[in-house]
């Protein structure tokens, strides 16, 4: 299981080494911001927006 956390005021997504594997990502590549890791989640596994 990958671990992944949002600070949400600096807009700053961090992954651990599983969430990269699981991704297949390095730590170098992985979405660094929200809006990038939202774009890496394909469409249909997206909530819809309210």
């Amino acid at each position: 299981m990958g671990l992944w956390e949002w600070d949400i005021k600096a807009n700053v997504v961090r992954w651990d080494d599983a969430m990269c594997r699981i991704w297949g990502v390095t730590p170098e590549t992985f979405p660094k911001d929200y809006a990038s890791y939202i774009a890496a989640v394909h469409p249909d596994e997206r909530v819809p927006a309210s």
